[in-house]
């Protein structure tokens, strides 16, 4: 998510973010035309161990009106896109551009 917002005091968090979805992009673009798919993963907020704490929380609690599903992402459904994207089952490289 902080890769397309911009927050406060997150400037390197949000920079390093948008890095990642850029060069995602562009070596999708270079590699196609070879039929070699660039994928990334941006799950936003993910319930874990770290997140758990009540001050993390809460702090991370004011991002979820901005996820697609609106609450808190689950571990196991990083895993299931993860294995969603390796296996090959996207026709198209860009689910979000």
């Amino acid at each position: 998510m902080l890769g397309h917002r911009a927050l406060a005091e997150t400037g390197p968090y949000c920079v390093s973010k948008a890095a990642l979805s850029h060069l995602t992009k562009v070596t999708a673009q270079e590699y196609g035309k070879h039929n070699i798919r660039a994928n990334a993963l941006a799950p936003g907020i993910i319930e874990t161990p770290m997140t758990r704490d009540d001050h993390t929380h809460n702090a991370l609690d004011k991002f979820v009106p901005y996820t697609a599903v609106k609450r808190w992402g689950l571990p196991q459904e990083v895993g299931q896109a993860a294995v969603f994207l390796a296996v090959g089952c996207l026709p198209v490289t860009y689910v979000r551009t």
